[in-house]
């Protein structure tokens, strides 16, 4: 056959030209070549008829390393011919191929040349260096190696944040255990062992999960079911696994899969004189396992009650009447950059600098604390009723409306709602009965008295500054010893000391010389040059210490005429948590337990009472960091500046580094599995549909072991005979809340994905209960499984009718908004809020036996409910037979 010269490749075809190397320039190779593409040619035809995709590759390095990436190539060099036997001529060429060389460099040794390989890449384009070809299909590698191949490119696929989307609603409900499941409404019953998921050979390597060891080992010894794979890689008996599976039994148990032995996994559970006897003697006593929906399994409480912050403008609140056509109403109170006023810091008629493109104002996300005695009449100021200070956050940015909503508005909108600068800290005490006294709530725009809001510039008319990050986000409060503690999420957390007294009494006539040096330190802020926001501040930290170190009396922005806030000291850092770090809890542990806790204490110095900040709850380990809030030593700015946010104007707080007390206690133990288990396990095999790793949320109530477990469980729980409680011989246990939620991917940005992303939409909210030792290195005992809070009543109590238990408080009108957004996943809705963000946990003023809970719904509305701690215990440690497992018999 005539040959042309080698032409150039037309760009974009391929990304490397081969070449042939001058040992194999002959006409006979160059028409051998060419002849083997025709018989591949003239057989497409009978390819497309099997479906096959199959692809002759020739490769070289980087083509290899691609192939390696990617994950499209086989990574056997050794191709299984046995099952060319329908393809001879195909098999010959295949055979021909597979010994040639063919090189990337004609000067390169033949030993060095990559050898063609037979991978699988439907229609992929190969260059020759003549001309360019697309190679038909077809089938050249086994069976078991395509199933390895297709569950390497998951694990590839899922190991950089672009998660392969979850199967199609048919696909995700097929069932892999040849036993139907059975959705009992509340629940879903399954004869998987619970936990066997999300089982992970290595729980750092979120590619060793145990479903897909159970997969292959299905395949590769041809089990009749995933229940028999189950078996294998949980290490059962050699009575209990199918007689097909030969060799050694042991060479296919996968270490930390044991959970998925059906013959042991429920002994963890049951006491060891339960009978397991069956009718057939020789089949073992195995129970289904119960996966709870979300709304199902929410604690039970009494006193639900909604907040309402009289204290914020009407004008600021969005009209009930303008909720059916919201988008119409931000665009109509929308102020331009171009047109809005900027009032000045010490001009008092203009708020103090209260500026913002949407004038609305939304509160949630509530913290509550217990007024210290100390702070109340006759040794304080404040009322006697007060029982409760309760925080919020106080912003424009809310997920009220419908996500549609936003996505409607012009972006500009949007940014100034998201992403506003203003975030507020809303103050109210509250009585016994959560209910605000009058007079004693506010909203304080503390970020601008404190000169650390970012700069708002004009510049020819034009505004710059009212978006982006705020300076501080979810206020949080926690009374420890008879200090109330005020938390903030700045660059990092930071923490300060409050100080409360009613305006206008005797203890309120020392305080006016320091509201004048508030108003002097504000007015030489305001002074100051916008390049003073980059320098670092060079003054002296011991002969400055008094001045920065004496309180700060707050000025209310709305509402608040009796109530007067003092942050007692400058906000100190929390730089425990490295660069990033956001709500930490703040915890002291009851006095017996002190001599528990580092030999390091005794350089605390004067500090008698022991403050641990919660840095990191199973990450995968639980990281607890004692600190003295009130002490600082100043580092330097090229520390500062590692952390991942950064508002130039929080610079000298970040350097106001909070001392701490030895090194951070990290946990040592394996995470316990969750006291029940939840539908996404069932729906979404093999990965979490929930980030694994869990964030506060709130943190943290002592917890007796008879309030836990009660007298009759207690008795239950005794099986090991060596310890006197499930989770050791220490009397009690802390309990905190925390909330994971689904987490964004890349692949949430493919339009393709529709279905995927209903299935499994992202931020969605769920929560958990977790138990820790009270002691270092603060071990977790206990955890229970997901669960979400639900909505408040939205009928106005005045007019409920007894349609429904009324909430108590005041009306927020912003309640019914909630309702817009629900929490969904697999094509589910459930009844709670999309996003449900627990903010306050601690135990009930005046009863032991009761917890309040706080929490925010969907960024729009607060809510506290009270809880029994009988109830909290129930959901750590749970009757099996009413949470957990189903007797397969019955």
């Amino acid at each position: 056959l005539p040959m042309s010269p080698p032409t150039k490749p037309t760009r974009g075809t391929v990304r490397r030209t081969l070449s042939l190397p001058s040992s194999l320039k002959s006409r006979w190779c160059e028409r051998s070549i060419l002849l083997a593409i025709l018989v591949v040619l003239a057989n497409h035809w009978y390819l497309a008829v099997r479906h096959t995709a199959t692809t002759v590759v020739v490769s070289t390095p980087g083509a290899a390393n691609h192939a390696k990436k990617s994950r499209r190539f086989s990574h056997n060099k050794d191709i299984d011919r046995d099952r060319h036997h329908d393809y001879p001529l195909l098999a010959s060429l295949s055979s021909f191929l597979g010994d040639m060389k063919i090189s990337q460099d004609p000067a390169r040794s033949p030993g060095q040349d990559p050898s063609v390989k037979i991978a699988k890449a439907a229609n992929h384009s190969v260059h020759y260096g003549y001309e360019n070809v697309k190679s038909s299909n077809f089938k050249s590698i086994s069976k078991d190696e395509e199933k390895n191949t297709k569950s390497d490119s998951r694990s590839v696929a899922d190991s950089n944040q672009n998660q392969s989307p979850p199967k199609s609603s048919s696909q995700n409900n097929k069932n892999d255990y040849d036993t139907p499941l059975q959705d009992k409404g509340s629940h879903i019953l399954s004869p998987m062992c619970g936990g066997c998921h999300h089982a992970f050979r290595d729980r750092r390597d979120e590619h060793t999960d145990c479903y897909s060891f159970m997969k292959r080992k299905k395949n590769k010894l041809k089990l009749d079911s995933m229940l028999d794979a189950a078996l294998v890689v949980g290490g059962a008996d050699r009575d209990s696994i199918a007689s097909n599976v030969r060799g050694n039994i042991a060479d296919h148990v996968i270490e930390g899969c044991e959970v998925c032995n059906l013959d042991q996994c429920w002994k963890r559970l049951l006491p060891p004189d339960h009978d397991h006897s069956t009718k057939n003697a020789t089949k073992k006593k195995r129970y289904l396992t119960k996966y709870w929906r979300y709304d199902e399994t929410s604690p039970k409480f009494t006193n639900p009650t909604t907040l309402y912050l009289s204290s914020i403008p009407e004008s600021l609140r969005v009209p009930p009447s303008r909720y059916h056509d919201i988008e119409n109403y931000l665009m109509e109170i929308y102020k331009n950059e171009t047109i809005i006023e900027i009032p000045t810091n010490n001009d008092k008629n203009n708020n103090h600098g209260e500026a913002m493109l949407v004038p609305i104002l939304m509160e949630y996300n509530p913290g509550l604390a217990p007024i210290p005695d100390k702070m109340k009449y006759p040794i304080g100021t404040l009322p006697t009723e007060a029982a409760y200070l309760v925080s919020l956050r106080v912003t424009p940015a809310n997920n009220c409306f419908p996500r549609e909503v936003y996505k409607n508005i012009p972006k500009e909108l949007n940014e100034a709602v998201y992403h506003t600068t203003t975030n507020h800290l809303g103050l109210a005490l509250l009585d016994e009965n959560y209910i605000m006294i009058p007079g004693y709530d506010a909203v304080i725009d503390m970020d601008v008295q404190l000169g650390v809001k970012r700069k708002v510039r004009v510049n020819e008319g034009e505004v710059k500054g009212l978006t982006g990050e705020p300076a501080f986000m979810d206020y949080r409060l926690f009374t420890l010893g008879d200090d109330i503690y005020l938390h903030a999420n700045a660059d990092l957390v930071v923490v300060s000391t409050l100080d409360l007294a009613t305006r206008g009494s005797d203890n309120e006539s020392g305080r006016d010389e320091e509201e004048k040096k508030n108003e002097e330190n504000e007015e030489n802020s305001n002074k100051s040059e916008d390049t003073d926001d980059m320098k670092s501040s060079n003054t002296d930290a011991e002969t400055d210490e008094k001045e920065e170190d004496r309180p700060f009396v707050l000025k209310n922005l709305y509402g608040g005429g009796k109530l007067q806030v003092t942050l007692q000291h400058p906000f100190n850092t929390i730089w425990s948590g490295g660069s990033k770090g956001k709500n930490y809890a703040l915890f002291t542990i009851p006095t017996n337990d002190l001599l528990k806790t580092s030999s390091d204490s005794n350089h605390a110095g004067n500090y008698s009472l022991p403050i641990f900040a919660e840095i990191e709850i199973n990450s995968p380990h639980h990281k607890v960091q004692q600190i003295i809030p009130s002490q600082y030593q100043q580092i330097s700015r090229k520390i500062t500046n590692v952390r991942q946010r950064r508002n130039p104007r929080l610079d000298p707080m970040m350097k106001r580094s909070m001392l701490t007390v030895g090194d951070v206690h990290e946990s040592n133990s394996t995470l316990p599995l969750p006291s029940f288990f939840n539908v996404d396990e069932v729906w979404f095999p093999g990965k979490f549909a929930f980030k694994d790793f869990n964030h506060g949320g709130a943190c943290c109530i002592s917890f007796s072991a008879e309030e836990l477990l009660g007298d009759s469980i207690m008795q239950h729980n005794h099986r090991d005979g060596l310890s006197e409680y499930p989770w050791g011989n220490h009397p009690s246990l802390h309990v905190g809340i925390a909330h994971t939620h689904v987490q964004w991917k890349r692949w949430y940005m493919d339009k393709t994905k529709e279905k995927e992303v209903e299935l499994l939409p992202h931020t969605h909210y769920v929560s958990l209960i977790y138990a820790f030792d009270p002691f270092p290195p603060f071990e977790i005992r206990a955890r229970s499984g997901y669960f979400c809070l639900g909505f408040a009543n939205p009928v106005d109590p005045t007019h409920a009718n007894g349609s429904a238990e009324p909430e108590r408080g005041t009306f927020n009108p912003h309640t019914p908004l909630t309702r817009n957004r629900k929490l969904r996943q697999n094509n589910e809705t459930f009844e709670c809020p999309q996003m449900q963000y627990v903010s306050s946990f601690i135990q009930k003023v005046g009863d032991p036996s009761k917890t309040v809970i706080g929490y925010g719904l969907n960024d729009c509305t607060p809510r506290l409910v009270e809880v029994a701690k009988s109830e909290i215990g129930r959901l750590l440690f749970p009757d099996v037979w009413e949470m957990v497992l189903e007797d397969e018999s019955q």
